[in-house]
């Protein structure tokens, strides 16, 4: 049984992306607490709630008005780091998802392998940090070792002061 690393929050209007994007992101979902939503109105809902740890959005918007009503919730969004699915590639477009600050964008006509690679990309990151605070040869540092503590000795031996 693996363990839950992040919290991912789904949100696509149409089943058939949604269903898409889950199976792009097949290797990712068992390491997630993994939420998904169709309506920007539970996705605010669920946003206005803490997220609690680490937490990721991916965002697919299937129109530029959708993506515009999507805009209208920033407040909540900006908070959370996020992957952007633009439905075209028109300026406008591109203009109002970086308002947004999304992590990443990907387009509609993309077949979401980029979303779950940048997914795998965190998630490794997050495993590789974990490890490291646990791992028994990186434990805490000596106190009396280390760059910072011989630069004060250092210093202190300079203008007299020992020890």
């Amino acid at each position: 049984m693996s363990t839950i690393l992040m919290n991912l929050l789904v949100y696509a209007s149409q089943k058939k992306q949604h269903q898409r994007l889950l199976q792009a992101l097949n290797g990712c979902d068992h390491r997630c607490a993994l939420e998904t939503f169709m309506t920007l109105r539970s996705l605010g809902q669920r946003l206005r709630r803490n997220c609690g740890g680490e937490t990721w959005l991916v965002l697919v918007t299937q129109s530029p008005p959708e993506l515009a009503r999507l805009s209208a919730l920033s407040d909540l969004i900006l908070n959370t780091r996020s992957i952007l699915v633009l439905p075209d590639h028109r300026r406008e477009s591109a203009i109002l998802g970086h308002t947004l600050y999304p992590r990443f964008i990907s387009y509609l006509d993309s077949d979401f392998s980029d979303v779950g690679s940048v997914l795998e990309t965190v998630l490794a990151r997050i495993t590789a940090g974990r490890e490291d605070r646990t791992h028994p040869s990186r434990g805490p540092v000596p106190e009396k070792a280390g760059f910072g503590n011989d630069l004060i000795t250092r210093i202190a031996r300079l203008h007299g002061h020992e020890n």
